[in-house]
Order: structure tokens, then C-alpha cells, then sequence
């Protein structure tokens, strides 16, 4: 698969079609910060060598409306989604190969493990609540209404 630039105009074919179960990577970045800009072509590097994976770029400058109240501070801030089930949500080093490692002892859980995770901390349990990608989504079909 490739990098998925999004678009607003995308939101809602992409929540119809996110109803597969597949694992989800999402990048929330700016256009104006280095860093991400830099990231860039390592995270569309490594969205080609994981076809099993699909893989989302978002300008948080151009998709405020589907944010709601979740603050994102520090770039780039990734998220790993498994259909409703948030795994990971945190600002990381702009490392393509530090991402990968965080995905894959994602996927490498079990789907009783990845649960029960998702439960163990207030944040956690935030997460699976604020940021959810399938919500983002919804948030912003709802702002556009």
C-alpha cells in the first residue's frame, strides 16, 4: 500500500471502508514542521514494504474539525489502530525503522493481549475513546454537516 495523503473529501468512503479489520498507521503531522516534512518520505518507504498495513498522512492544520478536543503537540504523533481498538497513540522519534518496531509488536499481540492493554491505564482507555482514527473520521463528517 502507499501513504495516504488525506483529504477531507475522503472522510467518508474512508470510514465506509475501514470496516475490514485491517491494522491502521496514522501520522498526525503539520506541514509547516520540519521534522515531519523530513519523516515523510521514510514513513511512504515504509508503507510500500507493508502492503498488510494502511497507512494515513494527516495535516492536523488542514483537518482540525476531525480532531475534536485531542491536542496534538509534538510532531510527528503516530497512531496504531486494529479496527475499533487503539494499540498505540503517542509522539515518536521521526524514525521510519522506530515506527516499524512499534507496529509490528503491535500486530505481533494477541488480540486478547492488545484488549486487555487497551484497558490497563486511564490513558489507555482515553486513547480508545479520543483517538480512535474511525471517530476522527466521524467528527469530521459531523463539523462538515
Amino acid at each position: 500500500m502507499s501513504l495516504v495523503t488525506l483529504k477531507s473529501s475522503d472522510y467518508a468512503e474512508l470510514l465506509d471502508s475501514l470496516d475490514d479489520g485491517s491494522w491502521i498507521f496514522v501520522c498526525l503531522c503539520a506541514d509547516w514542521c520540519g521534522s515531519c516534512r523530513e519523516y515523510r518520505p521514510q514513513l511512504e518507504s515504509l508503507a510500500a514494504a507493508r502492503k498488510d498495513v494502511r497507512f494515513f498522512w494527516v495535516d492536523i492544520e488542514d483537518h482540525g474539525d476531525m480532531l475534536g478536543d485531542l491536542d496534538v503537540d509534538k510532531f510527528p504523533t503516530i497512531l496504531i489502530q486494529k479496527a475499533e481498538l487503539v494499540a498505540f497513540y503517542s509522539c515518536i522519534h521521526p524514525d521510519a525503522k522506530l515506527a516499524e518496531r512499534i507496529l509490528q509488536s503491535m500486530m505481533d499481540e494477541s488480540p486478547e493481549k492488545l484488549h486487555e492493554q487497551a484497558q490497563s491505564s486511564d490513558e489507555r482507555r482515553m486513547w480508545q475513546k479520543d483517538c480512535s482514527f474511525r471517530t476522527m473520521l466521524q467528527n469530521g463528517l459531523d463539523a462538515a454537516a
